[in-house]
């Protein structure tokens, strides 16, 4: 996994799990989390983006369910991006549902 800040406080996470063998064990899911905890909680980012290039529904997938969204679509990728307000909004869901579980 690699963050990149591409200008100032928006990062461009970039993930990549080479050995199939891997694949479908929550690692992609865990380092997308784990990027947006250090972008936006420790460096204080306004947004984190991700590049996929079309056909990789795996990589859709996991950052989907991390709170990304569409924002553009090229010729052979497409761009997620999520904010910080974003992803705040998502942490308070979170929190507030597991507050009602227990």
């Amino acid at each position: 996994m690699k963050l990149q800040e591409r200008q100032p406080g928006c990062y461009e996470i970039i993930f990549v799990i080479g050995d199939e063998s891997l694949w479908g064990n929550g690692y992609g899911y865990q380092l997308v989390r784990l990027a947006e905890l250090q972008a936006f909680l420790k460096w204080q980012a306004k947004e984190l983006t991700a590049k996929i290039y079309h056909g990789n529904g795996r990589s859709v997938r996991v950052v989907c369910n991390c709170g990304f969204r569409e924002v553009r679509r090229l010729e052979h990728l497409s761009c997620y991006s999520i904010t910080s307000e974003e992803y705040l909004e998502l942490l308070t869901q979170k929190s507030s549902a597991l507050k009602r579980y227990y």
